[in-house]
């Protein structure tokens, strides 16, 4: 399925590319990213990739994640993998998390619910998953923000696209 999306993609590009007026016009946005966002070396800093024999040349190749969109794509999928390693982990460590509120509550107070209460023994469980307030993917808007300012648009950059909280009585 990846790959007939990845060839659908090429050919929408193909076509924008054959045409004269929409290749200039995508020439000009190029040169224009290429004024805000400055070159950089690459740092040491951990940066975001993935790894794919159906799109890499060789098995095993690296690929760094090269747009917003790609990364969003990647953060959506794995958020569901980040939720279930969260409650585990909430559980065995004995934390808390904000619990949504009741329907037709109107109070803005955060309330706060043991995992292990919540969740029983079974941290898969739905029942109590549904019940913790999980924090959104970051905004695009933010991370366009943070891709200007901080890391010269490079979106292998930007590591906390999904993030969840864990509370605790004591440090």
């Amino acid at each position: 399925m990846a790959r007939q999306d990845k060839l659908q993609f090429d050919n929408a590009w193909n076509k924008l590319l054959a045409d004269f007026e929409e290749r200039n016009a995508i020439e000009g946005v190029k040169a224009r990213c290429s004024e805000v966002c400055t070159e950089c070396e690459s740092s040491a800093i951990v940066r975001q990739a993935h790894f794919s024999s159906d799109f890499a040349e060789a098995p095993g190749d690296q690929c760094w994640v090269g747009s917003v969109d790609q990364l969003y794509d990647q953060a959506s999928c794995l958020d569901v993998f980040l939720k279930a390693k969260v409650r585990k982990f909430a559980v065995a460590s004995r934390g808390w998390f904000i619990v949504r509120p009741a329907s037709g509550s109107s109070s803005r107070k955060k309330t706060f619910a043991m995992a292990e209460t919540l969740l029983g023994e079974a941290p898969d469980s739905k029942a109590g998953a549904e019940r913790i307030q999980w924090a959104q993917l970051k905004s695009p808007k933010r991370s366009l923000e943070k891709l200007l300012r901080s890391y010269d648009c490079d979106a292998s950059h930007l590591l906390d696209c999904c993030r969840q909280s864990i509370y605790f009585e004591k440090a």
